[in-house]
């Protein structure tokens, strides 16, 4: 048995990943290997001995295959290439976060990103209004105040009913108030709105649509949207009711009356 530390299992597999796809896929005589993967015989040969010392592939009846060894770890190596994958393409919005961000794979495993671009700044948010003009209960945050948002979901929540649990910075809370008094103060005052202040700085914006679907809306230092992570996982969605409720319990219910700028706490 070759060496068995976990970083020559690692190399070896990434080294002969190719030729561990063909035998788990059924190919398990050398000639055939060489056709699909167009390489050696040597180079065959070569990865054959490895793999047999490493313990990864054996033998039966002139025919080679994968040990159980060999199986679970090209399972992990698929498992952690898939994982560096979905990092790989969220790398433009993990950017525009800080360090220390609550953020786990169960979101970016099989999430979708959509980044704005200079033409069309506000384009990831059509996602979200498409799902959310179909939904009936939205939860979420956002650490920004964009026009487009305060319209659409007074919109959604005056005209169509939709219920809302929403959670708030005070200073987004005090420009809703003093800025979009017309839209903000009828829809927070409405039974279908609940609302949380909190007092932490929210890293990211949560859209959670009928706790099926979750949206990672993510900004730019001066507020601009980047882009938003989309994934409708179990898993995904699990993962943001939780970190929806760890946000609001640490914040404060308020109430806002039916006058322009005036709110209170409860």
């Amino acid at each position: 048995m070759g060496d068995s530390h976990p970083s020559s299992i690692l190399e070896t597999v990434t080294k002969r990943e190719a030729i561990l796809g063909s035998l788990i896929e059924g190919v398990d005589d050398k000639r055939d290997i060489e056709d699909e993967l167009n390489i050696s015989r040597s180079t065959v040969n070569r990865a054959f001995c490895e793999l047999t010392e490493m313990g990864m592939i054996q033998t039966h009846n002139g025919s080679f295959g994968l040990t159980l060894h060999g199986k679970l770890a090209y399972q992990q190596y698929q498992n952690l290439t898939g994982s560096y994958t979905h990092l790989s393409k969220a790398i433009e919005l993990s950017a525009n976060l800080p360090a220390d961000t609550q953020l786990d794979m169960q979101l970016l495993g099989g999430g979708e990103v959509t980044l704005s671009k200079r033409q069309t700044p506000q384009g990831p948010f059509k996602q979200i209004k498409e799902a959310v003009r179909s939904a009936d209960c939205v939860k979420g945050y956002s650490p920004v105040v964009l026009p487009s948002y305060v319209d659409f979901f007074h919109e959604q929540i005056m005209e169509r009913n939709l219920t809302v649990e929403l959670i708030l910075e005070e200073q987004i809370i005090s420009a809703l108030t003093v800025t979009y008094a017309e839209q903000f103060t009828p829809v927070a005052a409405s039974d279908n709105c609940a609302l949380w202040q909190i007092d932490d700085e929210l890293p990211f914006g949560l859209i959670i649509v009928d706790d099926k679907m979750v949206w990672l809306c993510v900004y730019r230092d001066g507020g601009g949207l980047r882009g938003t992570l989309a994934n409708d996982s179990d898993s995904a969605v699990n993962w943001a009711l939780n970190i929806f409720r760890q946000y609001r319990n640490a914040a404060h219910k308020i109430t806002i009356s039916g006058a322009p700028h005036a709110h209170s706490t409860s």
